[in-house]
């Protein structure tokens, strides 16, 4: 997939962790030995992961005799570190597989029966979102909120949602400068606005789509209230 391609995807990607299907032990076992080794239809043998008496398939867990707990619990975590991770791992081969021309999304997504809008939203966030700063104490919708910011904010922003043990609904309120209330530090509030206010700042009115000019606006209403709030605390009046 071209680079231009890409981008474009990108830019009409939506994001709303309400529409990516959660992720079970099963959807997790079936992506790693089902979905990602049928191809064109046809099922290729794959590796089999094995602790001890406990061997991981496609069908389930196949227990053999002499079970020792140690083996039980290894494979209980590697089971439990694979459904938190799914997304990761999926959305990480699909970036390496388009980057190297072996697949594009979308036809991937008809040979291994799956969403291609679910696809791109796991490709997106783990292009757009480094391997040195997601945080495992955080889930894969944290990540998919910050995948639109630049690197800095990311970090700052998921280390902030970290601290404070925020769950997705409450960071998406914190993220979004249109929220009544909101709660982030005034310098990742002001950012996050800012940001928007720019993009808005680029562009031809005259090109806004239906209620765009309202959100552009919104923005500066926001602004304008912050702003005078500041100056009454500092003002003195």
């Amino acid at each position: 997939m071209s680079s231009r391609r890409r981008a474009e995807i990108d830019r009409n990607a939506t994001f709303d962790e309400d529409e990516t299907p959660p992720v079970t032990v099963k959807d997790a076992d079936a992506a790693l030995y089902g979905a990602l080794a049928r191809v064109d239809g046809k099922r290729k043998a794959v590796e089999r992961t094995r602790f001890g008496a406990f061997k991981i398939t496609p069908k389930g867990l196949e227990i053999g005799e002499g079970a020792q707990q140690k083996d039980w619990d290894e494979a209980g975590q590697f089971i439990f570190q694979v459904e938190s991770g799914i997304q990761w791992l999926i959305g990480d081969w699909l970036v390496y597989g388009d980057q190297v021309g072996w697949g594009e999304t979308s036809i991937l997504a008809e040979q291994l029966g799956r969403k291609t809008k679910t696809l791109i939203e796991y490709a997106y966030v783990a292009r757009n979102v480094q391997l040195s700063i997601r945080m495992d104490n955080l889930s894969f919708g944290h990540h998919q909120l910050v995948a639109p910011l630049p690197h800095d904010e990311q970090v700052s922003t998921l280390a902030y949602a970290a601290e404070h043990g925020l769950s997705i609904a409450a960071f998406r309120k914190l993220l979004n400068p249109e929220a009544d209330t909101p709660a982030l530090p005034p310098p990742l509030r002001f950012k996050a606005s800012g940001r928007e206010m720019d993009k808005f700042m680029d562009r031809d009115p005259s090109t806004a789509k239906p209620g765009e000019k309202e959100t552009a606006l919104s923005y500066a209403a926001q602004m304008e209230t912050w702003l005078g709030a500041y100056k009454k605390k500092w003002g003195g009046t």
